[in-house]
């Protein structure tokens, strides 16, 4: 849907969200990298204590909820996006409205993830290889991801609704009870369902406390019946947008779970749990590029340098913010995962490089669409999907070596960005300015992204 049209006569207040957010991107940077910080922890630490098998099956599941957070995604992006512009035309109360009718929808697909999350894992391994209590471990993966489906869309009404003080409150509650719970049932149980019991417990809590800020001001009957059925006909496009990159993202450790031996496993586990930190990078960025996207395209005047300036900014200082993970991995990887893991996980050292350099080349190919989603333009989908069904298409046929799937999928990735660069750049010539003050104006809405400081912008 285009929003230009039907929003065009109020640009003066969808051009005053574009520019002075940097104290706003930097807290929301701030509670993003403290939540990630206490979840690495928790993750590493229950690793090493559960060991190479059982922690083969705990990290599976952990990217497993990272899947279907990632796929839930476009819920909580629909509501930011319409919330994001609600709010710039100054009638919010419309944007929370229509949180009744992604409810809906949120439900159905808590009800899917959980049935597949639960179904997934009994044929993963053998009937009680995944540990002690094996329907235990597969009804709470399921209760888990019903629930992450849900906290993912809430917090995606707070992003539109720019309440990012809660945000970042979920952010951190989540991730602490999770460090304190989870290690607890962890070092008591030894199993890896007391490791998703952890996430379940954290994302429970933040679920609860971000609904009661929210809450008291969503009206008693929705307001936004009127613009459902046009903001809820985003959601499709974006939920295979959310599949593709959840796939790429995130499908790799299942896949090598499926026929590596439980040590091989866990040692590319641990390698795609320490590559997250390029994850940890980019959250920050893709949190907010959507609704600055599309508070951007509500503009008539909106020129190419305009679009550039925005994703090269955003692009740019990802790459460069990730740069010194690569150099790190790439040059100790093996101490760093012997020293934080434990040295059975030694050889997933030699994984980290190209796991690394998938991630980051993923999180690049998924800030482009964003900017391209923004505007509820969708013909990138055909290259942005085929290249990971590809590569794992390849990679079931052949069934390579850990080291082989990751290198295969940089290619992929590579290939993918490159297509999306080329759709970016060809739509862009097609954007023509409508007065001749556009650049002028432009560098004053846009200030604080020029100098690094502005707003520089996630799905389990």
């Amino acid at each position: 849907m285009s929003t230009t049209t039907e929003y065009g006569a109020d640009e003066p207040r969808v051009a005053a969200t574009t520019g002075g957010r940097g104290e706003e991107t930097l807290r929301v940077a701030l509670a993003l990298a403290v939540s990630a910080g206490l979840t690495f922890v928790f993750t590493a630490l229950s690793t090493r204590l559960l060991g190479a098998r059982d922690g083969a099956d705990f990290l599976a599941g952990v990217f497993a909820l990272s899947f279907v957070v990632t796929a839930a995604g476009p819920l909580g992006g629909t509501v930011a996006r319409s919330s994001a512009i609600q709010r710039a035309l100054g009638t919010s109360h419309e944007a929370v409205g229509l949180h009744r009718a992604v409810a809906r929808m949120a439900a159905a697909a808590s009800a899917i993830a959980a049935g597949l999350l639960f179904v997934a894992f009994g044929f993963l391994r053998e009937p009680g290889a995944i540990d002690p209590a094996p329907l235990a471990f597969r009804a709470t993966m399921a209760a888990t991801g019903a629930l992450l489906v849900g906290l993912t869309v809430l917090r995606g009404l707070l992003r539109g609704l720019a309440r990012f003080r809660a945000f970042n409150e979920g952010l951190l509650l989540e991730s602490g009870v999770r460090l304190l719970s989870g290690l607890v049932l962890v070092a008591l149980l030894r199993t890896a369902s007391a490791g998703v019991v952890g996430y379940l417990l954290g994302g429970s809590a933040a679920l609860l406390v971000g609904w009661r800020r929210v809450a008291p001001s969503i009206p008693r009957a929705s307001r936004a019946r009127e613009g459902a059925e046009s903001t809820l006909a985003f959601v499709a496009p974006m939920m295979v947008m959310a599949l593709a990159h959840a796939t790429g993202q995130n499908l790799d450790v299942l896949v090598v779970r499926g026929f590596a031996a439980p040590e091989e496993a866990a040692a590319y586990g641990v390698a795609a749990v320490l590559a997250q930190l390029g994850t940890l990078v980019l959250t920050p960025f893709g949190t907010t590029l959507l609704p600055r996207a599309a508070a951007l395209h509500a503009r008539d005047d909106a020129s190419p340098g305009d679009w550039n300036g925005l994703l090269l900014h955003h692009v740019g200082w990802y790459v460069a913010a990730t740069l010194p993970l690569v150099v790190v991995f790439g040059s100790g990887g093996t101490w760093l995962v012997s020293a934080i893991f434990g040295p059975e996980f030694a050889q997933g050292g030699r994984l980290l490089l190209p796991v690394t350099l998938s991630i980051v080349l993923g999180g690049c190919a998924m800030l482009v669409t964003q900017c391209l989603a923004a505007e509820g333009r969708f013909g990138f989908l055909v290259p942005y999907c085929a290249g990971p069904l590809a590569a794992f298409a390849w990679i079931l046929v052949r069934t390579p070596s850990p080291y082989e799937v990751a290198w295969s999928l940089c290619v992929a990735k590579i290939v993918t960005c490159a297509f999306l660069l080329a759709i970016f750049a060809r739509r862009e010539r097609n954007v023509r300015p409508s007065t001749a003050s556009v650049a002028g104006s432009r560098a004053d809405d846009l200030g604080p992204q020029a100098s690094g400081t502005g707003r520089t912008g996630m799905d389990a």
